[in-house]
C-alpha cells in the first residue's frame, strides 16, 4: 500500500503518547481530590461508580497492610481516564496501566510497602471533552503471594514496553517487542487471560507500525482466539477491527473490509460508540479505495456523527479527510473543500500539526487538479512548512516532489528543478 493510502487509516491504539504524557502530569504531584469514597475491606469483588468529567478527580481509599497486594481495575464509558495508585505518603505507588481508550479498562496494581490508606485516583485525561461513566472494581486484595509479585512483573513489563512503543519511532517499537513478551511470559504463567489477550493485541499493532503485517496477523489471531474463548465481545469487535487494520495496511482491500464489518456488531453490542466511529471510518476509507463511493460516503457521515456527538475534533478532522478524498473523485468538488477546510480548523483547535498538514496537502492538490495553480500552491507549501517544522524528512521530501511535478507541469522548469534538488 502507498503512503497515502496508509496514511488514510485510523488505526484502533489504545492509547498514545499524548495519554501517557498527561497521566505523569496529572500524577507526579499529587493534589487534594474534591470527591473520596471508601471502599470498604470485604474482599473482591468491591465495586464503586461514579460520573467524571472535566478537571475534577476522583478518589477511593483502601486501607492496606505492609505486604498486601491489590489490583484494581477501571472501567471507562465515553471518557478516558487515568488511573494512579497513591501511597499513605501521597507518592504514586506500584504499577498503572493509562493505555486504555474511552470504553475500555485500565488496570493499577501495588504491594504495599507501608501499612495505610491507598489512594486510587482517577481523572479525566482530556477536561474539555463531555463527561462520562466510570467503576472502581477490586480484582484482588489480599497479602501478596509468588504469583501476585509474578504478575507485578508482568505488569512493569507491558507498562515499560507501552512507554517504549508510544516514542514513535521504529526503535522504540523494536524494543518494546521483547518487553511484551516478558509481560505475555508472565500473564500466562499466572493464568491471566484477558491481559493475555490485551498483551497480544498491543504486539499485533506494535508489529503493524514496523510494517510486519504477517507477524501482525499471527499475533491478532492468537489474541482473538483468547477473546472467544472468554466470550468477550468488546475485545472481539477491537481485534477484528485490527486484524482488518492489518490487511488494509498489506494492501488487501476485500479481507479488509470483511473483518471491518464483522467487527461492528460487537461494537453495538456493548454500546461501544467509540470503538464503532473507528470502525465506521475505516470501513469508509477501504470502501474508497475499492470504488464504492456511496457506501463510504454513507459510513464516514455516521463515523462522523459519532465524533462529533462525542466532541472528537481530533477524529472528526481524521475523517473530514477521508470524506473529502471521496467527494473529490465523486465530483462534488464544493463539498470537498469545505471538508478540508473544516478538517483544518479542528486540528488547529487541537494544535495536531501533522494533521493540519495532511489537510493542507489534501486540500492543495485538490485545488490544483481544478486549475487553481495559485491556491493550490498556497496550500501545499504551508503544509511543507509544517512538516518542515515536525522534521519529517520523508514526508517533506514527498512533498518537494509533488511541488516539482506541478511546477514542471505548469512549465517553470527552473523552480521544478530546485524542488526536485531539495528532495533529492
Amino acid at each position: 500500500m502507498t503512503k497515502e493510502r496508509r496514511s488514510r487509516v485510523a488505526i484502533i491504539r489504545r492509547g498514545t503518547a499524548a495519554c501517557c504524557v498527561l497521566a505523569v502530569a496529572f500524577f507526579g504531584q499529587p493534589q487534594p481530590s474534591t470527591q473520596t469514597r471508601r471502599i470498604e475491606a470485604l474482599g473482591p469483588p468491591a465495586l464503586a461508580s461514579c460520573e467524571i468529567g472535566g478537571a475534577e478527580p476522583h478518589a477511593f481509599r483502601i486501607a492496606l497492610a505492609p505486604g498486601d497486594f491489590l489490583r484494581v481495575a477501571v472501567t471507562q464509558r465515553g471518557v478516558d481516564v487515568a488511573v494512579a495508585i497513591l501511597g499513605p505518603d501521597g507518592r504514586p505507588r506500584g504499577t498503572v496501566n493509562n493505555v486504555g481508550g474511552a470504553y475500555e479498562r485500565e488496570f493499577a496494581a501495588v504491594i504495599a510497602d507501608q501499612g495505610g490508606d491507598h489512594v486510587i485516583e482517577i481523572r479525566p485525561v482530556r477536561p474539555d471533552l463531555p463527561r462520562g461513566m466510570c467503576s472502581v472494581e477490586v480484582l484482588a486484595r489480599r497479602l501478596a503471594t509468588a504469583a501476585d509479585r509474578r504478575h507485578v512483573e508482568a505488569d512493569t513489563a507491558f507498562q515499560q514496553a507501552s512507554t517504549l512503543r508510544v516514542q514513535g519511532s521504529a526503535d522504540g517499537r523494536r524494543r518494546a517487542l521483547p518487553e511484551f513478551e516478558r509481560a505475555l511470559e508472565g500473564y500466562r504463567d499466572v493464568g491471566d487471560r484477558v491481559r493475555t489477550g490485551e498483551t497480544l493485541n498491543r504486539m499485533g499493532l506494535t508489529l503493524n507500525e514496523l510494517d510486519r503485517f504477517d507477524d501482525a496477523l499471527g499475533r491478532f489471531g492468537e489474541a482473538l482466539r483468547v477473546f472467544e474463548s472468554l466470550d468477550d465481545a468488546q475485545w472481539r469487535g477491537v481485534i477484528l477491527n485490527n486484524i482488518g487494520l492489518a490487511h488494509h495496511l498489506r494492501g488487501d482491500l476485500r479481507e479488509a473490509r470483511d473483518f471491518y464489518e464483522r467487527s461492528l456488531p460487537f461494537r453495538d453490542a456493548v454500546a461501544d460508540l467509540t470503538g464503532k466511529g473507528f470502525g465506521l471510518h475505516n470501513l469508509g476509507a477501504v470502501l474508497m479505495q475499492l470504488g464504492d463511493y456511496a457506501a463510504a460516503v454513507d459510513h464516514l457521515d455516521q463515523a462522523l456523527a459519532i465524533r462529533r456527538a462525542e466532541g472528537d475534533r481530533l477524529n472528526e478532522g481524521n475523517s473530514l479527510n477521508i470524506l473529502g478524498g471521496v467527494l473529490g473523485r465523486m465530483g462534488d468538488v464544493t463539498r470537498a473543500i469545505d471538508g478540508y477546510t473544516l478538517a483544518i480548523e479542528r486540528f488547529r483547535e487541537e494544535k495536531a500539526l501533522q494533521g493540519e498538514a495532511r489537510s493542507l496537502a489534501l486540500l492543495g492538490q485538490l485545488q490544483v487538479d481544478l486549475g487553481d495553480y495559485q491556491r493550490g500552491l498556497s496550500s501545499l507549501q504551508r503544509s511543507l512548512t509544517i512538516n518542515r517544522t515536525l522534521q519529517n524528512r520523508r514526508v517533506i521530501a514527498d512533498a518537494l516532489v509533488g511541488l516539482g511535478d506541478i511546477e514542471a507541469a505548469r512549465g517553470a522548469h527552473d523552480q521544478a528543478a530546485a524542488h526536485y534538488t531539495e528532495a533529492l
